[in-house]
């Protein structure tokens, strides 16, 4: 199981955390973030991982080095930011399929599943999903055409299917809907280009438990919660 780790990104919410270090290098449960994630990815049957770097990725072939667990790791760094799927574009040797995954999640995720549900299925792409649920700061109004109230609601709690940064993709059909163009473009836009091709896109929905690394504070409550997490 290939994996490709997309770890190029500047880290802008997460400062002055990444003022000196990429966030993929950020220090989490005795490892880093992208260190948890290859172990991670490890335990779940990858055998070789391709790293996506941009903003200070010099760094992280002089952390990571060539292996992980025994399994070989490759570097491939952007001259500038070309987005979470744009970088796939630089990578040589290429599985058939392969899992793309975002460097700033930490996650008990079957990755293995993801990946063998996709390739079962013969789908173009295959995006692993979750429920999010918040809570609202505010009540709410429910109102018909004629303004006549029909439901409030105090502070409701509401569920969204979010994406978990996580997608297994065939290489034919990423290569037939990337721009000709070439440059910069996110995950969501590649997989639109799929949808728009009648490529098949599916979902595979976990329960696992995830978390996002975007700010300074969702880095602080991960690393409160990584301990549970590694132990699961």
């Amino acid at each position: 199981m290939q994996v490709v780790i997309m770890a190029g990104g500047l880290g802008t919410r997460l400062s002055p955390l990444t003022s000196e270090r990429p966030k993929a290098l950020l220090p989490l449960g005795g490892t880093t973030l992208v260190g948890a994630l290859l172990d991670r990815l490890a335990v779940c049957g990858m055998t070789e991982a391709v790293i996506c770097a941009g903003h200070m990725g010099e760094l992280l072939p002089q952390a990571l080095g060539t292996d992980r667990r025994g399994v070989p790791l490759r570097f491939s760094v952007e001259d500038e930011p070309l987005g979470t799927a744009g970088g796939l574009q630089l990578v040589a040797g290429l599985a058939p399929d392969f899992l793309v995954v975002n460097c700033d999640i930490v996650t008990v995720l079957d990755f293995g599943a993801l990946f063998e549900s996709h390739r079962a299925s013969g789908a173009a792409a295959t995006v692993a999903a979750g429920e999010w649920r918040e809570r609202l700061r505010f009540g709410t109004v429910e109102a018909d055409a004629e303004g006549r109230v029909l439901r409030l609601r105090e502070k409701p709690e509401v569920r969204h299917t979010i994406l978990l940064g996580a997608y297994a993709l065939n290489a034919e059909a990423v290569a037939a809907a990337m721009p000709s163009a070439g440059g910069r473009i996110d995950m969501p836009e590649l997989l639109d280009r799929m949808i728009a091709m009648d490529a098949p896109v599916r979902q595979f929905f976990s329960t696992a438990e995830w978390l996002d690394v975007g700010t300074v504070e969702d880095y602080r409550g991960a690393a409160r919660a990584v301990s549970p997490l590694q132990d699961e």
